[in-house]
């Protein structure tokens, strides 16, 4: 444990995993009985409860800093994520970074400093992909990060090719999607941040399984 936070990012992670709890702390007199915990597609609040909710958000990133940070340990394929050196280290500060900001957001909505809380959050997680897309692109096959589908796992090069498409795919989607938050309507937006979501996806897993095939029959 020493050795571990020795390690200055080690630090800014926790960091990070703390700092929604500390503004939950700071903010926590200032709430109302109710606040604002879902928006519905349209840009309005559809759900309404305890601003003992926020602190369950709140907590997402504590939670999952212990986990993020033993994967490394257990993959069997870790050799690879050691490899692929600050990269798993950058894709855990991508994830915390989100984990901290999004409780803060649904905070500053609850206090009604945020209003336009669908088009911030899209915001946010256009920017996650945009992380995780380049992220992606340099990603070396394990278990537990990355597009992983059977046939990516069972080959190192459908794992290459179908990792730089979907890092470049995810990346060139959020470049064109985020000036569209400011001109669409939420719910058209939204819409159309589902649509290029799940057709992104769909797309890169489809051709996964191309790469497989081809290269399977080069093989016979």
């Amino acid at each position: 444990m020493k050795q571990i936070f020795s390690k200055p990012m080690e630090w800014v992670l926790l960091a990070l995993a703390l700092a929604p709890l500390l503004f939950m702390a700071i903010t926590w007199g200032s709430y109302p009985e109710k606040v604002p915990l879902h928006w519905g597609p349209d840009g309005n609040v559809d759900r309404m409860g305890s601003p003992s909710a926020l602190w369950m958000l709140a907590c997402i990133g504590l939670v999952f800093y212990p986990v993020l940070l033993l994967i490394p340990k257990i993959d069997p394929k870790r050799k690879n994520i050691d490899a692929a050196g600050k990269g798993f280290g950058s894709l855990r500060f991508i994830l915390h970074l989100f984990f901290a900001v999004l409780p803060i957001i649904a905070g500053l909505a609850a206090l009604n400093i945020i209003t336009d809380i669908p088009q911030t959050i899209i915001i946010l997680v256009l920017l996650l992909f945009l992380g995780m897309g380049n992220y992606l692109t340099v990603v070396k096959p394990n278990y537990f990060a990355g597009i992983r589908t059977p046939w990516t796992l069972s080959n190192d090069e459908v794992w290459r090719k179908t990792h730089r498409l979907g890092g470049r795919t995810w990346v060139i989607m959020s470049l064109v999607m985020l000036p569209l938050v400011f001109v669409l309507p939420p719910k058209t937006m939204f819409i159309v941040f589902i649509s290029a979501v799940t057709l992104s996806t769909v797309g890169v897993v489809i051709y996964s399984y191309l790469i497989w095939k081809k290269l399977k029959s080069e093989q016979q």
